[in-house]
């Protein structure tokens, strides 16, 4: 038998240690890229895990305090009603209205566009009241914006009466309703 000299199989273990370096390169660094890219997103994933984890605890945590508490519950669904309760805010307009002294002329509730619904207050009195009157509606628990004003003053029994036209927004959480033109009206007065 023949043997090969030394010199040829130690090109081969050469070539072979050269190969078996550039399959590694081309084909194993890629893969060990993608591995280090995934270990990163895998941690990034476990850290908001528990960070929702904690979230979600701190809200089932407020959640037992609320409920524990039922004024609390009630207060809040006063400040941030879950649907429009225009017939709330009707009373509530109309109590802020009676404790400004005014002489409430009209309510009229329509809905925006934007689903919002709007409420057309016209109330009289002096000028101090109608003041009065908006400061109460921008400081109330529930979310009143008064989006516009519209002051007449005129003449009543020898004296000067000022009336206002107050468009108010009626902003709630959850679903925002369609456009409707439904308007209802009721009238009042001191």
């Amino acid at each position: 038998m023949a043997t090969q000299p030394k010199s040829s199989s130690n090109l081969k273990i050469i070539l072979l240690i050269v190969l078996a370096m550039l399959l590694f390169i081309f084909l194993g660094a890629p893969s060990f890229g993608k591995l280090k890219n995934n270990s990163a997103r895998a941690a990034v994933a476990s850290a908001n895990n528990v960070d929702g984890a904690k979230y979600i605890k701190d809200i089932q945590a407020a959640y037992q305090k609320l409920a524990a508490n039922p004024q609390a519950v009630a207060l809040l669904n006063t400040a941030a009603p879950t649907d429009s309760d225009i017939a709330g805010a009707l009373v509530q307009i109309g109590g802020i209205a009676t404790d400004s002294g005014l002489s409430l002329n009209a309510l009229s509730p329509t809905h925006t566009d934007n689903g919002d619904v709007q409420i057309n207050a016209m109330v009289s009195g002096d000028y101090g009241q109608l003041e009065k009157f908006l400061t109460s509606l921008e400081n109330n628990l529930r979310p009143f914006v008064v989006s516009s004003i519209a002051v007449t003053a005129f003449e009543e029994n020898g004296g000067v009466l000022t009336a206002g036209n107050y468009a108010i927004i009626l902003s709630y959480v959850g679903a925002k309703s369609s456009t409707s033109d439904a308007t209802t009206s009721s009238t009042g007065g001191q």
